[in-house]
């Protein structure tokens, strides 16, 4: 079992999952989102090579359009 903190409320996994893998189970499609992983920004094409691991702290911030 993989314990993070994911925008400050505790989730779990049985599995070893990237932070591709995460984004995709969370997010729709075509969001903008930018990720902080362990109090750094993370750019996109790391989210494939970033395994989450026990007890990170991951920020997700979403982008909104609009006027």
């Amino acid at each position: 079992m993989i314990k993070i903190l994911l925008n400050g409320q505790v989730y779990i996994t049985n599995l070893n999952i990237s932070i591709f893998d995460l984004l995709n189970f969370l997010m729709p499609r075509g969001s903008e989102v930018i990720v902080e992983y362990n109090h750094k920004i993370v750019f996109s094409e790391n989210y494939k090579k970033i395994i989450i691991k026990d007890y990170d702290k991951i920020e997700l911030i979403t982008i909104v359009g609009g006027g």
